[in-house]
């Protein structure tokens, strides 16, 4: 799929942070990108289709095409686990946790992330 690539970078984005939920990247994608807002954003669309099948298609594109469609580790770690690229987190402070039957996830979100007041960040997004 020619959208393939698009959720590998995405994944990029998250890996490094620059993204800190999914679901900011669905948004982006739909008033960005023009992606049809029906599938719920580019990731919301690919675990519909599954990071293993992803994962699968573009490193089959990588051998045959070259490093362009080589799968980022972030794609990579979660097809090897089945674990979904839109993940939930329950947090309290800046804990941040996710569980599953098969795998349980827990990280921080960094101190200066969290003082960033919401005014400063609606100043920065508005028109």
């Amino acid at each position: 799929m020619i959208f393939f690539p698009v959720v590998n970078e995405a994944c990029r984005v998250l890996d490094e942070g620059i993204a800190v939920k999914a679901a900011d990247l669905d948004i982006s994608a739909v008033m960005g990108m023009g992606f049809p807002p029906y599938r719920g954003g580019i990731i919301f669309w690919a675990d519909s289709l599954g990071s293993k099948y992803i994962y699968s298609r573009l490193e089959t594109w990588s051998e045959l095409y070259g490093e362009f469609f080589k799968p980022c580790a972030y794609l990579a770690a979660r097809a090897a686990k089945g674990i979904p690229l839109f993940m939930h987190f329950s947090s309290g402070n800046n804990q941040h946790r996710y569980s599953s039957s098969t795998f349980s996830l827990e990280y921080n979100i960094p101190e200066y992330i969290l003082a960033i007041p919401l005014t400063a960040i609606a100043a920065f997004c508005a028109p």
